[in-house]
């Protein structure tokens, strides 16, 4: 299903993890749910230029698009254009 959400803890660099560089972020579906999310490479590049930003921390607090089952699984689509 389809549901907007709202981006909050924007950070563009190294995850350690899984030694790539990209965009992490939290997507907040209402006041107690979250899930983390991390896009690299050309993808999360192309995010932020559809979201017009020249900084990355002015995406906390934006509107996006997510897939999410319901449960557990939640993955981000696209910036939501209000």
């Amino acid at each position: 299903m389809k549901q907007m959400a709202i981006m909050k803890n924007v950070k563009f660099g190294l995850q350690l993890d899984c030694g790539k560089v990209g965009l992490s972020f939290s997507v907040y579906l209402d006041e107690c749910s979250a899930a983390n999310q991390f896009i690299s490479g050309d993808k999360a590049l192309e995010i932020i230029k559809k979201f017009g930003v020249e900084d990355v921390e002015d995406l906390n607090g934006k509107p996006c698009w997510v897939e999410t089952d319901g449960h557990f699984s939640v993955k981000f689509l696209e910036p939501c254009k209000i």
